[in-house]
């Protein structure tokens, strides 16, 4: 409710409109289906992990939700193919967005201030051109269009929100891999928390659709209850 008010006032950023759909929260739903993404990161997953994970997909088909994923459905398989590239592709746009912030600190104030990943970026914005910016941002556009064909299968696509619990210390907050196609797509994400790996919190991410957030959110509030019915199954048992 509190985005949805800003969106109100202020708008989204240059170029959008922002957050819109109702002014009051939805209601949870219940989904008819749901499919399951990877993604490129799934290989950096744990055996702990993929477990936990498949135990929510079980808890899911017992509560009636289709599950569709790349194995039985030509269209997820597309749209899986179609998202291999995006933390490269995601990096590189951002790469050329962020010279204009980066020359300002360098040249207007005080380069030796930025950290050496930051002058790594801006060298490397320096030695991309207009013209494969162009390309980065068709191919953008080319995902996107495959991406909203998944609409015609699920309600909204599940996956990780990391490949793992959070590492320990403050030198990283680990891999943002699973973070980058929701991103790269400009679509609503959530993330739900109920997943344990090694005793400790992993969360669940949720995808929708462009201009479908109060959808998702709906779907993201039923969640709760499927980590209720996960989180009795693990004390009775009966995994």
């Amino acid at each position: 409710m509190v985005a949805r008010q800003i969106a109100l006032r202020a708008g989204g950023d240059y170029g959008h409109v922002g957050l819109q759909g109702p002014m009051d929260p939805p209601s949870r739903r219940k989904p008819d289906s749901i499919i399951v993404l990877e993604t490129a990161a799934w290989e950096t997953v744990s055996e702990e992990s993929r477990f936990a994970f498949e135990k929510v997909v079980d808890v899911l088909r017992d509560a009636g939700i289709r599950i569709y994923n790349r194995r039985i459905s030509t269209v997820v398989a597309a749209a899986e193919d179609a998202l291999l590239t995006a933390n490269s592709l995601a990096g590189q746009i951002n790469i050329w967005e962020d010279q204009w912030p980066l020359n300002t600190y360098a040249r207007d104030m005080d380069a030796s201030k930025l950290s050496e990943v930051m002058r790594r970026r801006l060298q490397s914005a320096s030695d991309m051109s207009q013209e494969k910016y162009g390309a980065c941002l068709r191919e953008r556009a080319t995902v996107r269009g495959i991406y909203e064909t998944l609409a015609t299968v699920g309600e909204a696509c599940l996956t990780l929100s990391a490949s793992g619990p959070a590492p320990v210390g403050l030198g990283s907050t680990g891999d943002p891999s699973f973070a980058i196609p929701a991103s790269l797509l400009g679509v609503p994400a959530v993330s739900v928390p109920g997943m344990l790996v090694e005793n400790l919190p992993v969360g669940l991410q949720l995808m929708g659709f462009r201009g479908k957030d109060s959808s998702l959110f709906s779907v993201a509030a039923f969640f709760d209850d499927i980590v209720a019915q996960l989180h009795a199954k693990c004390a009775s048992r009966r995994y």
